[in-house]
């Protein structure tokens, strides 16, 4: 791991909430707290959206969902606080860029429920950087692990199918070499597709390559479950508050190995 990133620093990603709704237009007003940006150039901290396509109640109510109970699971896993969101500019106008406003709607909640906690960022902003494009080669650079994890804290990614494991060219396929794989240590755990709004990957334990251990969690709009995984290793905080390396077993039950403590 590099020796600047500590194992409870993650990158959090998730596809977007349910869709197909069709719900008009709306500002989401953040106010001076949020250091908003659209490809990274300084952008207003009240974001207009030209359309909503989360389904009704369903996508909505994920979305608000998330934003209640996201902040409490990154501190019950004790990971390091976010300081920046990422996720896909919403449409200004119809048509704009055939891109969905879904990833931002779904994530705006969260962005204005964490907002006003400055103290958790060094009395900074918090950032909110979207992009117009959701392809992921456009972002590559953005999306490494040393770069998302900078600034000595997590990250959360809210984008869509394209950028996260397919292509505009191929939608079917999936391509361990974009956002979902690219981070993680075995990126065969990356799959099956993540369900909308309700699987959510945790990146942690960073290694020199930029890669990541993964732990995927199931939401169901109250509780966060782990899924089943087999020799996945997650970071777990010991009870002398260091950090321990841990093997999953077949059941999903952590097996830690107390003779690995990270000083």
């Amino acid at each position: 791991m590099s020796n600047s990133i500590k194992p409870n620093q993650a990158v959090i990603v998730l596809r977007h909430a349910m869709d197909k709704g069709n719900n008009g237009d709306g500002t989401y007003s953040f106010g001076p707290n949020v250091n908003v940006t659209r490809d990274d150039q300084p952008y207003s901290s009240d974001v207009y959206y030209c359309a909503n396509f989360l389904g009704n109640p369903t996508g909505t109510d994920r979305a608000e969902a998330l934003g209640r109970e996201l902040p409490n699971f990154i501190k019950q896993l004790k990971l390091i606080p976010v300081n920046q969101v990422i996720t896909i500019a919403p449409p200004v106008k119809p048509r704009d860029g055939m891109r969905t406003p879904n990833p931002f709607l779904t994530i705006a909640p969260y962005v204005n429920a964490m907002k006003n906690d400055t103290k958790s960022r060094n009395g900074e902003k918090l950032k909110l950087r979207m992009y117009k494009s959701n392809n992921y080669w456009d972002h590559r650079d953005i999306f490494k692990g040393p770069a998302l994890l900078k600034d000595g804290f997590s990250a959360v990614i809210a984008w869509e199918k394209v950028g996260m494991w397919a292509t505009e060219e191929d939608k079917y396929s999936w391509d361990k070499n974009l956002l979902l794989g690219s981070l993680a240590k075995k990126p065969e755990l990356t799959e099956p597709q993540p369900v909308k709004g309700t699987t959510i990957y945790v990146y942690t334990n960073m290694n020199d390559q930029g890669r990541f251990d993964l732990r995927k969690y199931n939401f169901n709009g109250s509780t966060f479950t782990p899924e089943e995984a087999v020799g996945d290793k997650v970071a777990l905080m010991a009870d002398n508050g260091k950090f321990i390396s841990a093997d999953l077993n077949h059941s999903g039950r952590l097996i830690a190995d107390r003779s690995k403590v990270d000083a």
